[in-house]
């Protein structure tokens, strides 16, 4: 039979690995309020783009566009030149895409 073996620690040592302890709990405390903290402001972030409409997403943006179509997609850069068939249908997706959201979260959702 093995018998039991008590080890003596100095109690400095025990205060050492507490505080450790407390620290690192501390530490993921700290952590996921951060991250807490960061979804929120994610949340807060899209829902104000959600209050832009689709027609008025790119008309801010006059240092990158000079002329807009009539939904107000962009049709020519800052420089006026035409924008190109590429680009165009970039913009038209990212358009899309904003209707979207504003249909669902935005100021006229659920109408």
């Amino acid at each position: 039979s093995q018998s039991s073996v008590i080890k003596f620690v100095d109690p400095e040592t025990l205060r050492k690995e507490r505080q450790q302890q407390l620290e690192e709990i501390e530490k993921k405390k700290k952590e996921k309020e951060e991250m807490k903290r960061r979804q929120e402001e994610e949340k807060a972030a899209k829902l104000a783009k959600a209050q832009v409409p689709p027609s008025e997403m790119f008309k801010h943006e006059t240092d990158k566009y000079s002329a807009f179509d009539e939904q107000g997609i962009p049709t020519h850069d800052n420089t006026g030149e035409a924008i190109s068939a590429k680009q165009i249908k970039k913009l038209k997706k990212l358009y899309q895409q904003q209707e979207k959201l504003y249909n669902t979260v935005g100021p006229g959702a659920g109408k």
